[in-house]
């Protein structure tokens, strides 16, 4: 689901949608349109731009000769479709499947600093033998890690009934595999911010961290999630220096906000997978969850910014690294906004 708000203009892409209507192909029904992920549009405006009479997605086929979606289980049911080449205009279209809790709930938020949790991160250096000295600018360690992340994502599409977005992936990532390693990991935050199983997927693994009852599920994915997300915690610093407020949103329960509350403000905590965080409040506030987080951080130490390799720039969107480390300063109600208001702050804000 997307929303708007308002912007500077913006520049002109394209957008593929399919007819969302209980009938589409009433005339008497006002039209609904739906737009196509992010992933699958590039997938369909590329075969469009190859004068392909048909592109094959996982659970349907889209005639290009003729605009129409056909399932792929059931050939007799279709729906329009449309390319739509989407103006300049004020408003920002905001993803809310990036600042929504994940489908699997771990037991705690976060984990305290030094508390055992494995660090996926480490684990992965650890499962590969990739020692202190390991390099990406060492160009056969870095086809080696791509590799083995190419064949990380096939694995993991085709359990998660998406094969046909995970071998576009590889594909974007196979074609820079002999290239610098600024290409590499500019292509990985480039698929990162796409909606797709594979940011659902990542984020729900690795905030398993410390999680005993979920511990299989976390080892499990250490050889298929964890090259890539290996390649993307290696993207060089860059960024401000000086403090930076960055905004998340999210629903929590009375137990996980009762953790923050009840929270050591002296000792300090850790997300343990990547974290969606934007620039712009409104992004947090958009969306009907129950807390905004209010995040101090230095955007060098702790995070990478992705918003120039997203679909949706408007996100402004800053990636916080895995383990990011943090003190809760506070934990309290507001009534104005009718939303809790966490304000924590990163390791390195003096």
């Amino acid at each position: 689901m997307a929303h708007t708000a308002s912007s500077s203009p913006k520049q002109q892409r394209i957008e593929w949608m399919w007819k969302s209507n209980a009938d589409p192909w009433s005339s008497s029904e006002k039209e609904q349109w739906t737009p196509y992920i992010d992933v699958e549009s590039i997938i369909i405006e590329e075969a469009f731009q190859n004068k392909a009479s048909e592109v094959l997605l996982d659970d349907y086929h889209i005639n290009l000769r003729h605009f129409v979606q056909i399932a792929n289980n059931n050939s007799e049911t279709q729906r329009p479709v449309k390319r739509v080449i989407q103006e300049r205009d004020d408003k920002i279209k905001i993803r809310e499947a990036r600042f929504i809790p994940s489908d699997i709930w771990p037991s705690k938020s976060f984990e305290q600093w030094g508390s055992g949790a494995s660090n996926f991160i480490f684990a992965v250096r650890n499962h590969f033998d990739l020692d202190d000295e390991f390099s990406l600018d060492d160009v056969p360690s870095c086809r080696f890690m791509v590799k083995k992340a190419a064949e990380g994502l096939i694995l993991e599409g085709k359990m998660a009934g998406k094969q046909k977005i995970a071998e576009w992936m590889t594909e974007q990532l196979l074609k820079v595999k002999d290239g610098p390693t600024e290409n590499v990991v500019n292509v990985c935050a480039r698929l990162y911010s796409m909606e797709s199983f594979l940011l659902r997927k990542i984020n729900e693994v690795m905030r398993l961290d410390g999680d005993k009852e979920k511990s299989h599920l976390w080892y499990s994915k250490i050889p298929t999630f964890g090259p890539f997300t290996f390649l993307l915690h290696e993207m060089p610093e860059h960024g401000s220096e000086s403090k930076t407020t960055v905004f998340r949103g999210a629903t929590l329960t009375d137990e996980l906000i009762q953790q923050y509350q009840n929270s050591d403000k002296s000792g300090y905590m850790m997300f343990p997978a990547f974290t969606s965080t934007s620039r712009n409040p409104i992004v947090a506030e958009i969306f009907g969850g129950n807390t905004i987080f209010m995040i101090d951080i230095v955007p060098r130490k702790d995070a990478i910014d992705i918003s120039s390799y997203s679909a949706i720039p408007d996100e402004e969107e800053l990636l916080l690294h895995a383990c990011f480390e943090f003190r809760v300063e506070s934990c309290t109600f507001n009534n104005d906004k009718n939303k809790w208001i966490i304000h924590l702050k990163s390791f390195y804000v003096q």
